[in-house]
């Protein structure tokens, strides 16, 4: 009786649960989303680093306001830690975006996390409850916004500073232990070819991880000239990469 009357059945006969689902992010929730931010707007006016009020009465930090002359409890540098850390993920899926190596939905998940982290701003907030379906089309209205009232960088699509900005995204990734040296290799030679120059020592490592068969290199060797390129991108160094070993 339960598996043939009561598993699966719709809560609204004729619609799927999903479609109950998403008329109510859409219908409900959204809006009450975007009038929330709205009052913040009202009540601190806006601006560059915009700084909202919660309904449950948090004060919420832009970016730019984590970083302080006092001395930190160890419970605030653990906050403070965790918001420059969503700061930063923010940035890195929008950069990544923008190039085509992030998906719309991963920039309203790094969103909402950002929010948990205690970043806040009326943009973000709207992102953040962007449902799937609208994810492609509102993403890229909102994350422009989003980034700079917290304070971020938007690069536009394709862009010389965003392609460079991607490499070093990528290479955090694969310090983060997210990518392997070979897969960072790899997606950079694809993406770029051996047409940026900041990437070409990574393009040049992904071809000799190619022809190993035919060397002396081992895959241990390019594997750690890989990651000491990648923690020089992520230092923010120029163009000048690591001479070769």
């Amino acid at each position: 009786m339960v598996q043939h009357e009561i598993a699966g059945c719709n809560v609204i006969p004729g619609c799927w649960t999903v479609q109950i689902v998403e008329s109510c992010n859409v219908t409900y929730y959204r809006p009450f989303i975007h009038a929330e931010a709205l009052m913040g707007i009202f009540e601190l006016g806006s601006g560059r680093n915009l700084v909202t009020v919660t309904i449950a009465g948090k004060r919420p930090v832009a970016a730019s306001e984590t970083r302080s002359t006092e001395s930190p409890s160890a419970g605030d540098h653990v906050r403070v830690s965790s918001i420059e850390a969503s700061a930063r993920d923010l940035q890195d899926l929008a950069v990544l975006w923008s190039i085509g190596e992030a998906r719309a939905t991963d920039v309203v998940g790094a969103a909402c996390e950002a929010l948990v982290a205690g970043l806040d701003s009326p943009a973000l907030r709207i992102l953040a409850a962007c449902t799937r379906g609208e994810a492609e089309y509102d993403v890229p209205d909102l994350l422009p916004a989003a980034l700079d009232e917290l304070g971020l960088t938007f690069y536009p699509r394709d862009s010389e500073a965003g392609r460079e900005a991607a490499v070093r995204a990528l290479a955090d990734q694969m310090l983060a232990g997210r990518l392997t040296p070979r897969e960072l290799a790899l997606r950079i030679h694809q993406r770029f070819g051996h047409q940026l120059p900041l990437a070409e020592r990574l393009a040049e490592l992904d071809d000799e991880y190619d022809i190993l068969e035919y060397g002396d290199r081992t895959p241990a060797q390019i594997d750690a000239e890989v990651t000491a390129e990648a923690r020089r991108l992520a230092s923010g160094a120029g163009n000048d990469p690591i001479p070769r070993s």
